[in-house]
């Protein structure tokens, strides 16, 4: 985990995983499962602060020890301490912008071609809008929307658009799109997107087999994880995937109902919100904002650093709403 980690409760450390991002925020306890776990090294402490409120339950013990030292293999300078700062979880918008979302339910594509996704069945008129219609009506005998299918589609508004361009493996996203249902992406090899838009899946998102990059690395196969000028700037270029407010036990792939995000052998930059658990059930790496009630990987996760986000799209969790009103003529 080289990104920074906040755990408002306990963090579970097995096999060779270690942590050497900054800061890290363990509210509960920490604690080491096998030797090779640890916080930074001996030679590459971790210096941008080290706060565990419970203590460390080093490699093979039951007992809690507080403060975290090397004793626990937690190399941190300063000293970690139990400082753990309080955060507020970035809460989902989901009646609005399934209401409001541009393209979405109630805001069809004005400008189209090809076979955009479907964003809902039973909506009903845009007269009567409805949050209760949000009830995964695309998921009828296991249905999943494709994002990335074989054939190219274009789908704008006059506030948002979703796009595929299948021949250059382009992605374009911006404003608010609301898919009530099980969302998928899964084209192989590597894709890039552009714009800065949220992605609402009512029911679960999964990305398998597939490289979604802002930027793609110099040999063209994976994200660019680098920082600083030249690379990837989230101000300017970002997608927030926000997933599972209605979701049902099971889209392909996804192995329990718990599972909102399961993420299969990907690179992904961007921004996940997961109403429940992500799980990672094949190597992966990420760079972005990770939030949800729990986190698993089963084999490899690499999580990158990322550049401080200061400007993200307007749909993004914790931000409120802020809808248009007509002024009288």
């Amino acid at each position: 985990m080289g990104s920074p980690l906040y755990v408002t409760g306990n963090a579970c450390l097995y096999n060779s995983a270690w942590i050497s991002g900054s800061p890290l925020h363990v509210k509960g306890t920490l604690g080491f499962n096998c030797p090779q776990n640890s916080v930074g090294t001996p030679l590459s402490p971790v210096s941008g602060g080290v706060h565990v409120g419970g203590g460390c339950k080093p490699n093979g013990l039951t007992l809690v020890h507080s403060l975290c030292t090397v004793v626990d293999s937690v190399y941190a300078n300063p000293a970690a301490d139990t400082n753990v700062a309080t955060l507020t979880t970035p809460q989902p918008a989901w009646s609005s912008w399934y209401l409001n979302a541009s393209p979405g339910p109630y805001y069809p594509c004005a400008t189209v071609s090809g076979s955009p996704p479907a964003f809902d069945n039973d909506q009903g008129g845009g007269a009567s809008p409805d949050a209760g219609k949000e009830n995964l009506s695309l998921t009828g005998a296991g249905g999943v929307v494709y994002l990335t299918p074989a054939a190219s589609y274009t789908c704008r508004t006059p506030n948002g658009e979703l796009s595929w361009n299948a021949g250059s493996n382009l992605l374009t996203i911006n404003g608010a799109i609301f898919i009530d249902g099980n969302v998928r992406i899964d084209s192989s090899g590597t894709v890039a997107y552009t714009g800065m838009g949220t992605i609402f899946a009512s029911g679960s998102f999964v990305l398998k087999g597939t490289n979604l990059c802002a930027v793609i690395a110099a040999n063209g196969r994976d994200c660019d994880w680098q920082t600083g000028a030249g690379h990837w700037d989230p101000n300017t270029r970002f997608l927030e995937i926000v997933a599972g407010d209605r979701q049902a036990c099971c889209a392909p792939d996804v192995p329990a109902g718990d599972v909102s995000i399961e993420l299969s052998s990907i690179s992904f930059q961007g921004g996940v919100e997961a109403a429940n658990r992500i799980d990672v059930s094949t190597s992966s790496s990420t760079q972005g904002p990770l939030i949800a009630r729990s986190l698993t990987a089963a084999q490899s996760l690499i999580t990158y650093p990322f550049p401080s986000v200061t400007n993200v799209p307007v749909a993004a969790p914790g931000n409120q709403p802020v809808l248009p009103t007509a002024q009288r003529p």
